[in-house]
């Protein structure tokens, strides 16, 4: 059975996430989930390249920026820059949230919740956090390249989904100004 992309219609609120968090221009956030019961949210290899999809369809760049991404059977974490104020929670994370899931709940014949309550998010306000993240997030954005391209890369498990964008920092980062 394949995924059916545009399949958001009569979603319940248990399928949506959603987060009461202040997201604010130019900084960063520490977005993250896992499955109900700390289970499998990837059950195959088509459901990383959908979430994948998914995201390139809902992350917009006149809202939010993708920095980085890691991908686990059990939960993922993602790096991104708010573009614009507090419009993340309701223009991209439900609708991607309540897509994902009724299409894996479809693909695996399954009902109900797949992530375990809704996603959190924390603003990264330091190096110390930025780095902390993730292995597969923080450290690739610390150490990254300088570049416009993004650098997407296969590593054998525990983190064989990941992406960084290799780019510039700034100098000096949003929490560095006191």
């Amino acid at each position: 059975m394949t995924f059916d992309e545009d399949d958001t219609s009569n979603s319940t609120p248990e399928e949506g996430i959603m987060a009461k968090v202040q997201f604010r221009s130019g900084q960063y956030y520490h977005v993250y989930n896992r499955g109900v019961n700390r289970g499998v949210i990837f059950f195959n290899q088509e459901n990383y390249a959908f979430f994948i999809r998914r995201m390139s369809h809902y992350f917009q760049p006149a809202i939010v920026q993708i920095i980085a991404y890691c991908l686990m059977s059990t939960h993922h974490h993602l790096l991104v820059r708010m573009i614009t104020d507090d419009e993340f929670a309701s223009k991209v994370m439900q609708p991607f949230g309540t897509s994902y899931v009724k299409a894996v709940n479809k693909q695996q014949d399954r009902v109900g919740p797949l992530f375990q309550g809704k996603y959190k998010a924390k603003l990264v306000d330091s190096d110390a956090y930025l780095s902390s993240c993730h292995p597969s997030t923080g450290n690739q954005i610390v150490n990254a390249v300088p570049s416009p391209t993004s650098l997407s890369t296969r590593i054998s498990p525990p983190w064989a989904w990941t992406m960084s964008r290799a780019m510039a920092r700034p100098s000096p980062m949003p929490w560095g100004k006191r």
